[in-house]
């Protein structure tokens, strides 16, 4: 039987305008030069990102279940080279920092000649998965005539990052079903750009790869 008063804890339990407590996730307050500073938390303010890295441009945070926060940005390995921009992924207490290629189209500066093409999106951007880093991508590979397509996808998994490079058609991701996501709101584009590089042959077999 139903006691008034395990009654009236029920009701304060279940009042529905009482919303849950939501853990507070890591927000970037500024950058100052190579180091990013955090938002306050309920826990404390978290210990600045110090890095080696110049013209840093934030663009989230990104987390699973089970793994740390981890800060994705663009930046330049050094002073004045803008040429060199990439895409780095940190974690937010500090480690090494795992390089992607900045998204857009590549050329061959002697022949101009396309060499590597690609989209990259961060955030909930694949079905059945967490949050991940993906990068459409075609590449020169080889003496092959044609661009070779893959998919490279990075994600979370404890303290550090674990990476796919997707070359077989039947395990590949397809791009329509990330746009489907971005229109949702649960995954973003990073914005592309065109430039010349030094001629990038793509590795068929890397080390970690699928």
């Amino acid at each position: 039987m139903l006691t008034l008063l395990s009654f009236l804890a029920l009701a304060q339990t279940s009042d529905p305008q009482v919303p849950p407590k939501v853990p507070q996730t890591l927000e970037i307050k500024e950058v100052n030069g190579p180091i990013i500073h955090f938002k306050e938390m309920e826990s404390g303010t978290p210990a600045p990102l110090e890095t080696t890295l110049h013209e840093i441009k934030p663009l989230g945070i990104l987390s699973n279940p089970g793994s740390k926060p981890f800060v994705l940005l663009q930046a330049q390995p050094c002073e004045g080279c803008e040429d060199h921009e990439s895409i780095y992924l940190i974690r937010a207490d500090g480690g090494k920092p795992s390089t992607f290629t900045f998204p857009g189209q590549i050329r061959d500066p002697k022949s101009r000649k396309l060499i590597h093409d690609s989209r990259s999106f961060y955030g909930q951007c694949l079905r059945k998965r967490g949050q991940v880093y993906v990068a459409f991508q075609k590449d020169k590979a080889d003496r092959r005539r044609w661009l070779q397509t893959s998919v490279l996808v990075a994600e979370m998994e404890g303290n550090g990052i674990k990476e796919h490079l997707l070359t077989y058609r039947r395990k590949k991701p397809h791009i329509k079903h990330t746009l489907r996501l971005v229109k949702k709101g649960l995954c973003k584009e990073i914005k592309g750009k065109k430039r010349l590089h030094v001629r990038r042959l793509m590795d068929l077999n890397p080390k970690k790869s699928d």
